[in-house]
């Protein structure tokens, strides 16, 4: 796999570990199993600052490609294929079972919560209805290829986001004001992403103190009681922590790690089925084993919520399963 590709792959990797674990020790939180409270609301805070944000950024990295090879009709037809028909797949699948297990989870929920799937995403399904939202409006928006148009979108969302609470939310608008800026900086990094400096110790370092210094002011926010210098603070230290972890991946592009390029690989069906396993392997070690270490949860759960996906993924594109995860097309 290419260096400039591989990078990627590990970025990808590092944001579904940390989906996985967020995912987990929520759940292990909820359940009232007894996990540290300071350490978990450190690391749950730090987490949900950026590990969404880091996927629309990496959605957005190859979308002018993307374009320029399909077509705008053909683009919007791969991700109904791609991402809107795993999620209501997945959405259907995942709710039936919590149904089945309602007892059993934190979720509470009943066949009539499945319902609204079009207008309202449950779950970790979110993330896939936010995600065609901004494929299609980005389909529309990109009228030019160009670096300065790609500058202009990013400085346009960027004002979106910190002047948000002008704009409605209605139609689920709140996705787009509230992500697309992260995506469309993923298309203006596109023109910068094979440059090797992002990969340099120093550049790494520097990177990184940035992003503590950014996690300081954003864990520490509401010392400011401007909304819109609360925004500011928030997009800063979110792409800085982005720029982070594209820096420690670009480094981490000269080892081949097998391990995290499957996850990166596999990251949408580790997505798609980590709640039914993470949540599982809770369920049973509590009710079956009468296990309450929050340690032991966490560790297993996050094993299990991560290996088990991986070894289904595979097996289904061992056999050409394709119709679990996109629609059965001709074309891919």
């Amino acid at each position: 796999m290419l260096r400039r590709v591989l990078w990627v792959e590990y970025a990808k990797a590092i944001g579904i570990i940390l989906v996985v674990y967020g995912h987990v020790a929520r759940g292990i939180h909820t359940a009232g199993l007894p996990i540290n409270p300071d350490f978990f609301k450190i690391t749950d805070a730090i987490i949900y600052s950026f590990h969404m944000p880091l996927f629309f950024f990496l959605s957005g990295l190859f979308l002018i490609h993307s374009l320029e090879k399909r077509g705008r009709m053909a683009f919007i037809a791969s991700k109904l294929s791609t991402v809107v028909y795993p999620y209501l797949l997945w959405s259907i699948l995942q709710g039936i079972i919590e149904v089945k297990m309602n007892s059993y989870t934190n979720a509470g929920i009943d066949i009539v919560d499945m319902m609204p799937l079009l207008y309202q995403p449950r779950a970790q399904f979110w993330f896939l209805y936010a995600l065609s939202m901004i494929f299609v409006f980005s389909a529309l928006v990109y009228r030019s290829y160009k670096y300065s148009f790609a500058i202009s979108v990013f400085i346009v969302a960027a004002i979106a986001y910190i002047f948000n609470n002008h704009i409605p939310s209605a139609f689920n608008l709140v996705y787009l004001k509230g992500y697309f800026v992260y995506f469309a900086f993923g298309v203006l990094f596109s023109f910068w992403k094979n440059q090797e400096v992002l990969g340099k110790k120093a550049t790494l370092f520097i990177l990184f103190v940035i992003f503590v210094l950014g996690q300081i002011l954003y864990q520490n926010i509401d010392m400011f009681t401007d909304i819109y210098v609360q925004n500011i603070i928030k997009l800063a230290s979110t792409i800085s922590a982005i720029l982070f972890v594209a820096s420690s991946t670009k480094y981490l592009s000269g080892m081949s790690l097998n391990f995290l390029i499957n996850l990166g690989r596999y990251s949408l069906p580790i997505y798609l089925m980590h709640i039914i396993f993470g949540s599982g392997t809770r369920i049973i070690l509590f009710n079956i084993f009468h296990v309450t270490s929050a340690f032991i949860h966490t560790i297993l759960g996050c094993l299990i919520g991560i290996i088990a996906p991986l070894m289904i993924a595979t097996i289904i594109n061992k056999y050409k399963i394709h119709y679990i995860f996109s629609f059965p097309t001709k074309s891919t």
